[in-house]
Formats: C-alpha cells, structure tokens, sequence
C-alpha cells in the first residue's frame, strides 16, 4: 500500500518571496482603501471629475526603442489633446436615481495620502472564484474608463467668453542656454563636431527671434523652425559618443519638453485666436446653492454620517458662493476634485455618481475653468527649471487647473506639464538571479503524518527538502512574478488494512508555483498550483497469521498479490491529494506572508508618507522575462516631479535604482519648515517622530546647539542638490540665535556630500568646508562662528548613509560591487554588479535549481514530474500576455540619459 507525502509547514514558502515583493516594489503602488477621512491627496487624471481609471497615456511617456550599442536618443511625445468635454463627460456620467433599491451608504474614503486596501481579502476572493474561471479575473485595460449607465442630460447654460490681452514675455532660458554651453565646450573639429555645434548656434538664433518677434506669426515661425532643429539633431545622437553625445541627449530633451509650452503659450496669448475663458464675473452662486441644497437634502435623506458632509466640503462651498476671489474658488474646486477623483472603492464610486452630488461637481468644476491665461507660466517654469521650489509650486497647480479648462488647447498645455514636469522620480529595476538570492531555501524538517487511503489506515514519517524561486513573466503593465518550490519528500510508512501491516519507503518529486501580479493598483495572486509524482517500494509486511500453517502463507500470498494490485490507483490518489494539499499550504502562507508585509509597509513607508503630506504613485510597471522595472512618484498634487533625463545603468547590472532629487525636496518640504522660528533641537526631534522614532533624542548635538534659536526662509527652507558627482543640501535661515551676542540674518548654510563606495556599501561624506553665504558681508569671525555652530549638525563623523554595512553583509551580497554611483542632473543612479565573474552565483529559478540538483541521479521519475508539470503551464499563463508585443529586454538597454 502507497501513503502520500506530506509538506507539512516547510511550504511556508519562508516566503521570503512575498516579503521581497512587497518591500521593494509595493512602497511605489498605490493602494486605496475605503476608511474614515483625513485629508486630500490630489490625482492627476485626465478629468478630476472623471470616476475611472487613470489613462497611462497622459503620464507615461513611450517606450523607447531598441539599440545595439546601449545609447539611445530620447524619444518623449507630446501628449495629445483632450478630447472629452469636461461638462459632457460629467453629465452623461449622471445615473438615474434608483429609489426602489436605495445604495447603501459606503464607509467613507480616506483622503489623506495613501492607504491600502486588505491584501488578505483580495487573495481570498480570488480564491473564491470557480475554478473553471481564468486564475486572475479578467481585468480591463488601466487606460479604460469603466461605463456607467447614462442618465438625464443637464442643461448648461452658455456664458460669455472674454479674450485674454496679448502677452509677449519670453524669459531666457538660461538652462537650456547653460546646456547649449556644454555641448559646444565639449565639441571638437570633426565633421559630426561641427555639424552639431552649427545646430546648437541655430537653436540660439531660434531663441533670440523668438524674444524678439514682432508678432505671433514671426514667434510661430521661429518655433517651427526649432521642432524642425529637435528631429534633425536625431542623426546626431546616434552618431556622437561619450560625453559630446550624453550633452546632446540633455540639451535636446531640455529644448524638447519646452517647445510644445511655448508653442501653445504663443497661441493663447494671441488676441487672433478666440480662446474661451469663462469670465468670473459671469458665475452666478445661484446654481451652486441650489445645488448645495440639494446634496444636503439627499445625505439627510440617505442618513449618511457628518464625514461625506465634510468629504464634499459643503461648508467651505457655501462661504466660496459669497466669495468674488477666483483663486479661492478655484483652490475649492482643486480640493473637490481631488477627493472625488482618490474615490477607487466601487461602492464610494457608485454613492458620488448619484444625481445630487454630480450637480454639485458640475456647479463646482465651473470654478476650476475661472482660472484666466494671464502669461506667467513661462517664467514660473524657467524658475522651476532653475531649482525654485515656490514656482516650482505654481506651475503643478497650473498643470491641474489647465486641464480643467474649457478650452482644448489649455487642456493640451496641462496635460504636456504634467506628463514632462510631473514624471517619475523613483526607478527600480531588479534582475531575476537579483531577486533569487535573497530567497533562502527552508532546511529539511521531519514530519509525522496519517492518512486513509483506500480503507487503509496510512501513518508514518517524512522528510522533506524544498527549494525556493521566483520566475518573472513578460508583462507591460504590471511586474508579473512566478513563485516556484520545488522538492522532495522521502516516506517511511506503515499501512494497515485488515490482517496486514505493510511497511514501504517512497520518494516524491513535487513543484508548485503561483502568480503574483503587482499593479498600481495592488497585488492579485492567483491559487497555486501543484504536481507530484510519488514512488513506492514495499520492504516487507506482516499478517496475524504469521506461523499458522497453510493459512499463513496463503494469507502473505493474497496481501502481495492485492498490494501489487493496488498500488498504481493508491499512488495516483496520493499524488493528487499531496498536489492539494501543497497548493492549499502555498496559498495559505502567502496569504499571511503579504498580510505581515502590508502591516509593515503601512507602518514603515506609507504612514511616514502620509506625515509628509505625499502620495506616492505607481507610474508604470512591468516585467520582462528575467527582470523587473517599476517606476514611481512621490510627489503631492501641488509638486513637480521628474523632468531630465535619467543615467543609464549599465546593461549587465543585477539591480539598479535612480532617484531624483524632486522626490527627496518633496519630502523635505513636508516638513513644513517654511518662516517657522524653532530650536535645533525641537527640529531634529520632530524630523526624527515624522519618520516614526518617536523616542529619539538628539543626545549627539551639544546642549548649546540643541538651543540654538533659527528662523527659516519662506521658501526653499531646506532643499538637496545633485549633480555634479555631488550632493549639496542647503539651508536658507533669516535669523539665527545662539544666545548672548552671537545673533545672525538672512544667510545660507551649503554643505557638500561626495558618494564614497566600500564594495556593496555607499555612503554621502561632507569633505568640504562649509559654505556660508550671505548678501551682507560677513566677517571672517562670523563665517566661523557659523561653521563651528552647523559643524554639529553637518558633521564629517555621521556620513550619510544609503546602503549599510548590515546590508552589504548580507550573504546575497557578497560578491555584490557598487559599479556606479552617478550624480547628475538632478538623478542618483545606483548599480550592483558582480564583483568577480569567478565568485558570481548562477541565476536559476526554483524549477532550474531543483533539475540540477536531482538530474544527475538516472531517475526516470524527476523526468516525468517536470514534464507533468510543465505540460499545463502554457494553456494557464496564457491569461496574463494582454500584450503580447513585449520583446525580451530591449528597453533596458537605452540610451545615457533616459525619460524620468
């Protein structure tokens, strides 16, 4: 008689898998969920109002092409323009109230930063599912907006349209002129060296007609002719290399993500064109109250709780009614539809898409559109372009509230800002063999186990060993990983059944796998999957008849002859309960694994974020068949993000990452630093609660320091600097009080890190004095004084740290080297590579490992389980492919400098 093996806990997949996941790609994906509100954070979707799904198109730029070489041009097109009327989309949204089935009132959102939903409760109603159904349900495209019944047309009363004044203020480029001044530093005397440096004088020529055209057919002109000059450099960077061909791609892109604002800018600053602006004079508060009214009769009609009263800010709308000031309102409208907008709950969705509350949107989104073209994007974007965190402010605001408008064009002009001056300012991507070494293999374990199979009564012990891995699948809008274990189990075991006791040894051959899909909106898993292929051999057996004569040989005779009998069907019975019984246990740990992993992520990286007042968005990700690429946001809806171009890592690198400088400013900013008048002490107190040490003391800075009064600026209080191959973190203070007669205004304290690599380890080392600046002369007595003082605050002794010791120590580290380490432009790029080729561990996923270790026995068995397992796997992946034009690795080789 057969018996089946058992795994027991040993397939808690350690899963270290699901933590891995989880703590590296899942800090930039956004998951919502329906709890009380805090606060906004506001979204950046095509329409505010629009109760769907993000469209990727406005914010993801296209993938670039392939290259042989490892360099690239930069490819970024302008977004296109809106189609969609805003006031036709929300009216054709409004659904037809259902009196008959009122819809339950749903527990209010959370509006401030980002939350996650269950991750538990999304595994088990995958689970849920029949199993007939595809392992993941099906899930419609991000870019689909999903339909809702139409309902009664509104009647939108037409308003009068002012023209804007002509505007002709063209503020100098100066960063893109300092980047034309790299690029012909660098040039030499060759033939593609001149042709280039004639293209960067043409691009200056263009820019000087442009400051100095008489009208906007000369500007036009003059604009046409540098889109004419952006796709003739095109040759050029594929022809260049080394740095003359990197300050091409960055002066090019610099020009590039300009021109369409320029172009448009001119446009809407021409009296010749008829540009609709509603006059907000126009507005009357009359349609608003009504529909004020109107929502609070229904929330009390519908008994819902005084939070959707605040959620729709009915308070702060009935004061704006009374209100002439267009920005307020305008501000309102930001904040409204920022809420709406966060709303991913279904049942949220379905409560805001009834009568009443789409009447308020639609009264409310005609604020957003009061917003007139007055002609200062232009500065404020040049000022941002130069490290101005005010303008930079001003110019996210402006991206959001042009998007509302109901022009196109002005539609168009947002939706070009956000998508070049809001992009992604995190980046990761891991290699396969990356992500296998930090998954450790259980130990072998022992385990007692029962069964009945056939009326037989099984007990008996196994040992079982189990490899563990993770297989990435081609994938375009999600990073698609296939978690493997692999392994044996050996059996010592007694069956009883009648008269007989049969004493067997067996060896089982298992895999099992499941798919883990990581989405910007979540994680969905599908149910594991199971094989094993189970042999027996019987070492003996006894009868109660044992030493009876005749009687007892018989007896032996008929237990042999039914064990042979019997074993084929008791081993296919086995088998398939052990294959249960494994998917059952996989998806049971995984299921616990990522609900520690969401508590930790919630506690770690997504309160913080919340402190801060950020949301971090998930922008794009995807897998290829050996590594895995997410690229995120951490931005609120009134901060850039991302706007140059990324450093390349090298090709062959196991894992890299690159940060830009906005995403580390807009932290700094959540500080809330801005003219506040503190101690050191009580700052770095508070700095230390807001990343969660709330038992931190700043027992390192001297007691004098700790009591140093500072006032901050107003703006730029703290902000960080890369480039270079530095990192500069600069202080803006317009008082300082070190008590008695040390006082001092208005300075600027600059402090200059360095990247100093140990192997894996990396670290920021100030090893320059400190920078003081001031616009009054300072003695040389004061600069002293000063240093002496931010000497304990900027010491050489504390470097800053980015990657550990203890994690450099980490045994899938250890043949690990830091091979790049680039400061430039605003970007951080980091990459690890094996530090000798010798030492390099092989990238096997769980299946391949389990085939070396157990092929080299002439075991016909292991043959057939990986065929049996192996031969479903086709027909059950197919569901994931959604696009199948996906083509290996290609978009990783890229260009030097890269879209953010």
């Amino acid at each position: 008689m057969s018996q089946r093996p058992q795994t027991g806990t040993v397939l808690q997949l350690g899963i270290a898998l699901a933590l891995l996941v989880l703590t590296v790609f899942m800090p930039i994906v956004w998951w919502p969920t329906p709890t009380e509100p805090t606060a906004i954070s506001p979204p950046a979707p095509r329409d505010p109002f629009e109760l769907a799904r993000r469209d990727d198109s406005e914010v993801i730029a296209e993938p670039l092409p392939q290259v042989t070489d490892g360099w690239d041009e930069l490819q970024i097109l302008a977004s296109e323009p809106i189609q969609v009327d805003y006031l036709e989309a929300i009216t054709s949204r409004v659904g037809p109230r259902q009196e008959e089935q009122p819809v339950p009132i749903p527990t209010l959102p959370t509006w401030e930063g980002d939350s996650t939903k269950a991750l538990a409760s999304r595994l088990a109603s995958r689970r849920s599912l029949p199993e007939d159904e595809p392992r993941l349900a099906a899930r419609p495209p991000l870019n689909t907006v999903t339909p809702t019944a139409p309902g009664p047309a509104l009647s939108i009363p037409k308003h009068e349209v002012v023209v804007p004044a002509t505007t002709r203020d063209w503020p100098a480029p100066r960063q893109l002129l300092a980047r034309l001044d790299q690029l012909e530093e660098c040039l030499g005397d060759t033939e593609l060296e001149i042709e280039s440096r004639q293209w960067s004088e043409q691009v200056r020529l263009q820019l000087q007609a442009i400051a100095t055209a008489a009208d906007a057919d000369s500007a036009q002109s003059a604009l046409g002719r540098l889109e004419e000059l952006l796709d003739s450099a095109k040759h050029l960077t594929l022809s260049l290399t080394g740095e003359q061909r990197r300050n091409l791609i960055v002066a090019r892109y610099a020009l590039q993500r300009r021109l369409p604002a320029w172009k448009l800018s001119d446009a809407l600053g021409d009296p010749a064109i008829q540009v609709a602006t509603v006059n907000p004079e126009l507005l009357e508060p009359v349609e608003l109250r009504a529909a004020l009214q109107q929502t609070e009769a229904w929330l009390q009609d519908r008994g819902a709780s005084p939070q959707w009263r605040q959620f729709f800010l009915l308070s702060e709308l009935r004061d704006a009614a009374d209100s002439t000031d267009a920005t307020q309102r305008s501000q309102i409208a930001q904040k409204l539809a920022a809420r709406v907008a966060g709303l991913h709950d279904p049942t949220q969705q379905s409560f805001v898409r009834d009568l009443a509350p789409q009447r308020l949107l639609v009264a409310v989104k005609r604020w957003a559109a009061e917003l007139a073209w007055d002609g200062t994007l232009l500065r404020q974007l040049e000022a941002a372009e130069e490290g101005d965190l005010e303008a930079a402010r001003q110019v996210a605001c402006l991206s959001q509230s042009l998007q509302w408008s109901v022009d196109p064009r002005q539609r168009q002009l947002g939706a070009h800002l956000s998508q070049h001056y809001r992009n992604a300012n995190i980046r990761v991507s891991m290699r396969e063999e990356f992500l296998n070494r930090w998954i450790d293999d259980p130990p072998p374990s022992y385990q007692p186990y029962r069964d009945s199979i056939m009326g037989a009564n099984v007990r008996g012990r196994n040992r079982v060993e189990t490899r563990l891995g993770v297989d990435l699948v081609p994938c375009n809008h999600a990073c698609r990983i296939l978690m493997q274990a692999a392994g044996i189990v050996r059996t010592n075991a007694q069956t009883e059944k009648g008269p007989a006791v049969v004493y067997s040894d067996g060896i089982a051959h298992y895999l099992a796998e499941k798919d883990i899909l990581v989405t910007r909106d979540g994680v969905e898993s599908s149910q594991a999957r199971a094989a094993t292929e189970l042999r027996t051999r019987m070492r003996g057996f006894d009868t109660r008849f044992d030493g009876v004569p005749v009687l007892g040989g018989l007896t032996r005779s008929i237990v042999r002859h039914q064990h042979d009998q019997q074993a084929p069907r008791a081993n296919a019975i086995a088998e398939q309960r052990s294959s249960q019984r494994i998917s059952l246990e996989v998806d049971r740990e995984v299921a616990r694994q990522l609900e520690q992993a969401e508590r930790r992520l919630e506690e770690s990286i997504l309160t913080p974020l919340r402190r801060f007042g950020l949301q971090a968005d998930a922008m794009n990700l995807l897998s290829t068949d050996d590594t895995a690429v997410a690229r995120g946001r951490l931005a609120s809806g009134e901060q850039l993000a991302a706007f140059t171009p990324r450093p390349t890592p090298p090709v062959d690198s196991l894992a890299n990452v690159q940060v830009h400088q906005s995403a580390v400013n807009n932290l700094l900013d959540g500080l809330r630093l801005n003219g506040r008048r503190t101690t050191i002490g009580e700052v770095a107190v508070e700095i230390a609660r807001k990343f969660g040490a709330k038992d931190w003391t700043p027992e390192e800075l001297p007691p004098r320091t700790q009591q140093t009064i500072v006032s901050f600026a107003d703006t730029q209080p703290v902000s960080i600097e890369a480039g270079d191959d530095v990192v500069k973190v600069r202080l803006r203070l317009t008082e300082l009080d070190a008590g008695g007669n040390d006082f001092w205004y208005d300075f600027d304290v600059t402090a200059v890190y360095e990247p100093v690599v140990h192997g894996a380890r990396l670290e920021l080392v100030r090893t320059t004095p400190l920078s003081i600046e001031s616009e009054e002369q300072l003695s040389f007595r004061d600069v002293l004084a000063l240093r002496g003082i931010f000497a304990m605050v900027f010491t050489r002794e504390r470097p800053l740290t980015v990657i550990d010791q203890d994690t450099a120590n980490r045994p899938a580290m250890q043949d690990l080297a830091i091979t790049q380490c680039v400061l430039s432009n605003g970007w951080m790029g980091i990459a690890l590579q094996k530090a000798a080729a010798t030492a390099a561990r092989p990238a096997q996923t769980a299946a391949q490992t389990y085939e070396a270790s157990f092929t080299a026995r002439p075991d016909a068995l292991h043959e057939r389980t990986m065929e049996k397992f192996t031969a479903a796997r086709p027909a059950q992946r197919a569901p994931y492919n959604r696009d199948g034009d996906l083509s290996s690795t290609s978009r990783l080789n890229q260009a030097v400098y890269l879209h953010p």
